[in-house]
């Protein structure tokens, strides 16, 4: 079977929901701010994750510049693997996304798992495809802009997907802190 990893990465990474909790009273970083702050960073590191996998050889290290959607630099730095599996060093220099301001360094890990069945039975030929992608996020971020204050994340993120015959199905499961605030609320 022939399928394509970074399809499915994708597919599993945009099963992360926007954001729409409500404010924490107490937190250093107001939950409106670390949500802006994780789309921001997410829709960042998406654009950054495309030019890198267009620029950088697989299995190799390489290195990134970008600008942001509003102005600023993004530096990535990481190898990635066939699989699609990467670690990246995120720095993040006054890049601006949606009005928020970031500076600073984020680590980012991820590991892909495909599950491939094969089958067919006299009724119809299916093959059913799972995958599982986990994305480990660990850094500090300085905010600015829309979005004001210190946020250290420390987020991991698992999304599967499953394919079988036709039907598509993903769920995802966020444990960690944005922020000062649990990353599940923060991303849900």
């Amino acid at each position: 079977m022939n399928f394509d990893t970074g399809a499915v990465l994708a597919f599993a990474l945009a099963a992360i929901p926007a954001c729409d909790g409500e404010e924490a009273a107490g937190e250093a970083v107001e939950m409106r701010d670390a949500q802006a702050s994780w789309n921001a960073v997410n829709h960042s590191l998406a654009s950054g994750y495309d030019q890198f996998i267009a620029r950088v050889q697989l299995e190799r290290f390489g290195e990134i510049e970008l600008e942001c959607a509003d102005g600023g630099v993004l530096h990535l730095g990481g190898r990635m693997s066939e699989r699609r599996d990467f670690q990246l060093d995120a720095t993040f220099d006054d890049c601006t996304d949606d009005g928020v301001v970031l500076a600073g360094n984020l680590a980012l890990t991820a590991s892909l798992e495909f599950f491939v069945d094969e089958g067919s039975t006299a009724a119809f030929n299916h093959d059913d495809i799972r995958a599982l992608v986990i994305v480990d996020y660990h850094g500090m971020l300085q905010l600015d802009g829309a979005a004001a204050g210190s946020c250290f994340i420390a987020t991991q993120v698992h999304a599967s997907a499953l394919i079988f015959a036709g039907f598509a199905s993903n769920t995802v499961v966020v444990d960690g802190e944005v922020c000062g605030h649990d990353a599940n609320a923060v991303v849900h």
